[in-house]
């Protein structure tokens, strides 16, 4: 969980991040469940 806001609020990943909400939100599961 602690990844997932780490990786969401960096101001470099914030854009890249969100570019497409559909893969990253399925990727910020992915992260939240492995960390």
């Amino acid at each position: 969980m602690y990844m997932g806001i780490k990786f969401q609020n960096h101001p470099v990943f914030s854009e890249w991040f969100f570019a497409t909400s559909e893969y990253n939100q399925k990727l910020l599961v992915y992260i939240n469940v492995l960390f």
